[in-house]
């Protein structure tokens, strides 16, 4: 159930979408077929009733409004000290890598390589 207030702001944004869509000579029959949504769907959104996310946003992206959003939840900022501590939680210090020759064996002598 919503509050008084987003009941408001519901009818509020419904009755922009109908003036957006009349703007447009749009039916709602038009507007529901070619967002992919049931014409009850767009008539209980255009009465300033709840319906799901989804069916929001095709009805803002067929009226070529979807991209206005960006504006309404922008991106977050980068934080440059979060970004620091997840390098630093991410470092690893380097490992020396096992030696390519082999230990001499226990009872080998030990000879200078020009020897051999």
């Amino acid at each position: 159930m919503s509050s008084p207030v987003s009941k408001g702001r519901l009818e509020a944004l419904a009755t922009r979408l109908v003036q957006m869509r009349l703007n447009k000579n749009w039916s709602q029959s038009y507007l529901a077929t070619e967002a992919g949504v049931s014409v009850a769907t767009l008539r209980r959104l255009e009465a300033g009733h709840s319906i799901g996310l989804a069916s929001w946003l095709a009805v803002l992206e067929t009226l070529g409004l979807a991209e206005r959003l960006d504006f309404l939840l922008p991106p977050p900022a980068a934080d440059p000290l979060a970004e620091a501590e997840r390098e630093r939680q991410n470092y690893r210090r380097a490992r020396r890598r096992a030696s390519s020759t082999k230990p001499p064996a226990e009872n080998s002598t030990w000879t200078w390589g020009e020897d051999r």
